[in-house]
């Protein structure tokens, strides 16, 4: 029986993530998911990459890829970076929580990868991170060397086909086309794996299930296949569906911030915490829905052909910081922005 594997470049586009000297993360992602996709595709797997060239999706929009395409595997490449160059190395493999398949994938590469010569930093959970929470099927993300660490750097040059090859080869061991017996809950040994961060939003019951799936959500696949159309994030549409408002408001004119209290004092300009930046609508708004239900105040923005959503107004920027700080302690990628961001 054929196999799904989601690959996800991480980054792209505006998104360069780590960067050192004349290196941006992004490229490094692109070039090594494409040549892991293209092992997987020979061997006879069915891959659906979240992108294949230089462009940004947000973590919403990539756990939306591989929700919709009901894939058996998610796998998100990245490269580690430390705050002072050659501080750090080696290769090490986050997952969302003791998921069999999503562990046995992690030890697998990350001992292949050793045997090439990284350093092997282990499994660590990181429950917070938008592609491994919001992803329906197993997801690891994998940090494959230092970007700033020139040994790191050399292996990852040098041995760049050796690489590929050793982790296809971690996926295909856990995930084989063809298998003879389903482990028991007896006999699946799993490693111990710490945890750093939890989610607020989160039960103990697992990820969040946070799948939708837009008609003209198209992901780019190595080879034809039938995408399922996954259950949607947004309430069903009716005379108040808040996706149905913002579509319409998208095709005329954005969505201006909220006033502030007409008592205060008007500044010069207002200031904002932006959290996410969104190329469908129903990811935008369930992560304003998400937002208001931790007492937030969300609005969006139209940024040329994507939707940002904002979290303010504050009318000085020891306040934005001091928000910005907060966003990021429950778990966010944050920016500060003004109001007049786009221009007014």
């Amino acid at each position: 029986m054929s196999k799904t594997i989601i690959i996800d470049p991480g980054h792209g586009g505006f998104d360069p993530g780590a960067v050192y000297e004349n290196r941006k993360e992004k490229d490094d992602n692109l070039r090594l998911a494409l040549a892991v996709g293209q092992e997987l595709q020979n061997a006879g797997y069915q891959i659906i990459y979240t992108r294949t060239d230089d462009r940004y999706d947000s973590p919403y929009d990539k756990a939306q890829i591989a929700n919709s395409a009901g894939g058996d595997l998610f796998l998100s490449f990245h490269r580690n970076f430390a705050e002072t160059p050659d501080l750090y190395q080696g290769v090490q493999a986050l997952v969302y929580d003791k998921n069999p398949l999503a562990l046995r994938v992690a030890k697998n590469v990350n001992e292949n990868l050793e045997e090439i010569g990284f350093k092997n930093l282990g499994i660590e959970s990181r429950k917070e991170l938008v592609v491994l929470r919001r992803t329906s099927m197993p997801a690891v993300l994998l940090e494959v060397g230092f970007i700033n660490s020139k040994e790191d750097n050399r292996l990852f040059d040098e041995n760049f086909d050796a690489i590929a090859r050793a982790i296809a080869d971690g996926v295909m061991a856990a995930l084989p086309l063809r298998t003879t017996h389903a482990p028991t809950a007896s006999t699946e040994q799993v490693p111990p794996i710490p945890q750093t961060t939890s989610d607020a939003s989160q039960t103990t019951s697992g990820k969040t299930n946070q799948m939708s799936a837009d008609a003209q959500h198209a992901p780019v696949e190595a080879a034809s296949a039938p995408v399922e159309k996954a259950r949607s994030i947004a309430p069903e549409a009716s005379p108040s569906d808040p996706v149905a408002d913002m579509r319409r408001q998208l095709a005329d004119a954005p969505c201006e911030p909220l006033p502030m209290p007409e008592e205060k004092p008007m500044p010069r300009m207002w200031y904002y915490v932006q959290v996410g930046l969104f190329r469908y609508p129903e990811n935008a708004v369930y992560l304003m829905e998400q937002l208001k239900g931790q007492g937030y105040s969300a609005v969006w923005k139209r940024i040329g052909g994507l939707i940002a959503i904002w979290v303010g107004p504050v009318d000085n920027l020891d306040e934005a910081v001091a928000l910005q700080r907060k966003l990021q302690n429950d778990g966010y990628e944050t920016l500060i922005v003004t109001d007049d961001y786009i221009g007014k």
